[in-house]
């Protein structure tokens, strides 16, 4: 018997896209659901969506969250860029997507994308909150942090059912 993807705090993207949806654990289906409608509520429709990782492009439905980026320089050259988004996909789970760009001794620029897929805000946060060797991508996972939890509610704590019936103001 295998576990559910959604019974563990972070899914990879393969697993994430094969989640049953008539299953529910540990009432996710509801936050989800509730998460999905403070969205519509806030930021108005889905949007279409490019999360990128090695495997390949992943195209989703849903809101960008927050976004971060940070860049470093060599001798004057570019040599570092790293962003980051944080995404609500349309069926409730939470992506964070990061790209980096570093420009190797040889003149030639090699490219890394990563995204991973989250259960829930509380686990995008923590992931973006744990620190990297990488200070370029430190400084990008923050900024994309600060940026999410200025726009979405449930990165500040609670849940997004508790935070559906209100919204005093909206920062952006």
């Amino acid at each position: 018997m295998t576990a559910h993807p959604r019974s563990r705090a972070r899914t990879s993207p393969a697993s994430s896209l094969a989640i049953d949806r008539a299953a529910s654990v540990d009432g996710h289906d509801a936050e989800a659901e509730a998460a999905v409608a403070l969205a519509t509520r806030l930021f108005g429709p889905s949007e279409p969506i490019t999360l990128l990782r090695q495997e390949g492009a992943l195209r989703v439905m849903g809101w960008v969250l927050g976004r971060g980026r940070a860049d470093c320089q060599e001798a004057g050259q570019l040599a570092h860029i790293v962003g980051i988004d944080v995404v609500l996909i349309a069926d409730g789970l939470y992506a964070v997507s990061e790209r980096t760009a570093s420009d190797g001794a040889d003149g030639l620029s090699r490219l890394d994308a990563r995204c991973e897929i989250f259960d829930s805000a509380l686990a995008a946060r923590r992931y973006c909150e744990e620190a990297v060797s990488d200070e370029a991508a430190n400084a990008a996972r923050t900024a994309a942090l600060d940026h999410s939890v200025r726009r979405w509610p449930p990165f500040r704590g609670g849940s997004a059912a508790d935070r559906l019936g209100r919204v005093p103001f909206l920062l952006d």
